[in-house]
């Protein structure tokens, strides 16, 4: 067949035009480095099911500090370096606020009408203007602490009471804080409701987060498999889940409403947010809002202050320092206060080797790149899903002296060292999606260390060391079990908590 010279040359021109923008824009840049999967499946049988913030940290000393993995096609890239977090989660927040689209999680079970994972976007913007008046900074945190002091007052008495259940009265003053500042409950003693639905609610959310919890996450068309088809068992999982979020969604905001219809003037963050009249997409935004501080104030404050109890019946001679920097600052006739925390350096620091030692937020939210990057010379594509191993940053040998052994002195500085990294400018997540209610967590924590300390001695019969296999898997970590007891440290004492219990 004869084609005219012109077409022949348009045709040649089209080609060379085709090829030559190829080569200008190809990518140059290769992806991260990781560990070689299987076909089709990548590395979804590499996954660790158990504390995966570990293996992660382990295999980055071969891959380096931005590792990926494919997830049936899913990139999956694990930043362990707080630097590279900084440069790519903070520095390119527009680009990597985003959170993953989770099919399980999110479209079956609802927790993505929660703060936590709401997509990037108007929605979460006026999420996060709820919370900026009363929580967004130090000082307006302080408004609270007259009923942080009233729950940690009711704390010791129990604890003394029943010293061998830390734990849940741990979880119950916490949640009674909370409860008492969002929604104005007064979590009374025979009364566990609301605590309840907080303890079932918390361990689905969290351990549905980690990598490749679900395969529906990553094959969203099993959603849509009967729940006959035998392996479909968390189709039923997912029922449930719903149900126990709704609950968790309904319950408190239902009393808040109810107070506020009964003209009660007590200023929760529910009344507050609230106003007159509210339309019922104000109703949702406030509700989730609430619910959100509840959840995740209640799941890691309470993983913090227990792992504090840990480390004091381990560590006897940091407790007796610290309660004797108490008896020089304070005294011992009334408890800490926060006003006393300026002259408490080593309470202070306690608390941040708390929350580095053994972080209950090991491996951070993920977070979802919006557009393609390039960082490093690594190409990320759009879509990507990326994660912060809080944990490798927080015991990272170059950052940390030892980070295996709980040590206050990090963080005090001296004439021959600077103080450590402060572990807040870690834990609490980069960008913007930052924990909104990282202050007020800090605070609480602070006032009941100080209190606690300046009370209790508390104690061991167990030798062996606290490993980190003893906390459980999920985006919140507990303490597993662990033989500790809290005793009044005099009679002097012994009557100050039965005292400030009665206030």
């Amino acid at each position: 067949m004869y084609f005219p010279v012109n077409v022949v040359h348009f045709v040649l021109a089209v080609a060379l035009f085709g090829f030559v923008m190829a080569l200008r824009y190809r990518r140059p840049h290769l992806a991260p480095p990781g560990p070689a999967g299987w076909p089709f499946i990548g590395n979804l049988l590499d996954l660790p099911t158990s504390q995966p913030w570990i293996a992660f940290a382990q295999w980055s000393t071969r891959w380096g500090n931005i590792m990926q993995l494919d997830l049936l096609g899913q990139p999956l890239v694990i930043v362990g370096s707080h630097q590279t977090a900084v440069d790519m989660l903070g520095r390119k927040t527009s680009m990597y606020s985003d959170r993953p689209r989770l099919t399980f999680l999110g479209r079956l079970v609802g927790w993505d009408r929660m703060t936590a994972l709401l997509p990037f976007g108007p929605r979460w913007r006026e999420t996060r203007q709820l919370f900026a008046p009363a929580l967004g900074s130090r000082a307006s945190v302080v408004a609270f602490e007259p009923i942080m002091n009233v729950q940690i007052t009711r704390f010791l008495p129990r604890i003394m009471q029943s010293p061998n259940k830390i734990v849940d009265q741990v979880v119950r003053t916490v949640a009674a804080t909370t409860l008492m500042i969002l929604y104005g409950y007064d979590l009374r003693e025979d009364d566990n409701t609301f605590v309840d639905i907080a303890r079932v609610a918390m361990p689905e959310f969290s351990s549905g987060l980690l990598p490749g919890s679900y395969l529906v996450d990553l094959l969203p068309i099993l959603q849509y498999v009967p729940s006959w088809i035998p392996g479909s068992g968390w189709k039923k999982s997912a029922k449930t889940y719903k149900r126990d979020l709704n609950t968790l969604l309904d319950t408190p905001y239902e009393y808040a409403k109810q107070e506020i219809a009964k003209g009660s003037t007590f200023p929760s963050f529910v009344s507050l947010c609230l106003g007159e009249s509210p339309d019922a997409d104000r109703e949702e935004l406030v509700k989730t809002a609430a619910s959100s501080l509840y959840v995740g104030a209640v799941d890691s404050t309470s993983s913090a202050v227990t792992t504090f109890f840990h480390a004091m019946a381990k560590y006897p001679e940091i407790q007796k320092r610290a309660q004797e920097e108490i008896e020089r600052a304070v005294g011992n006739d009334r408890l800490p206060l926060l006003q006393d925390r300026p002259n408490l350096p080593y309470i202070d620091a306690i608390v941040s080797e708390v929350l580095r030692w053994k972080s209950a937020v090991p491996l951070g939210m993920p977070h979802r790149l919006q557009q393609d990057d390039v960082h490093d010379g690594f190409y990320l594509r759009e879509g990507t899903i990326v994660v912060a191993n809080i944990w490798q940053m927080l015991h990272d040998p170059d950052t940390y002296a030892q980070p295996e052994v709980f040590n206050p002195d990090r963080f005090i500085a001296s004439e021959k060292n600077a103080a450590e990294t402060d572990p807040r400018k870690i834990i609490w997540g980069f960008g913007r999606r930052s924990c909104p209610g990282l202050y007020l967590a800090d605070t609480c924590i602070f006032l009941a260390v100080a209190q606690i300390l300046a009370a209790f001695n508390i104690t061991t019969q167990e030798e062996r060391d606290i490993r980190d296999d003893d906390y459980t898997t999920g985006i919140i970590s507990h303490p597993g079990p662990f033989d500790c007891t809290a005793t009044p440290r005099s009679a002097k004492a012994e009557v100050l908590i039965h005292s400030v219990g009665l206030s």
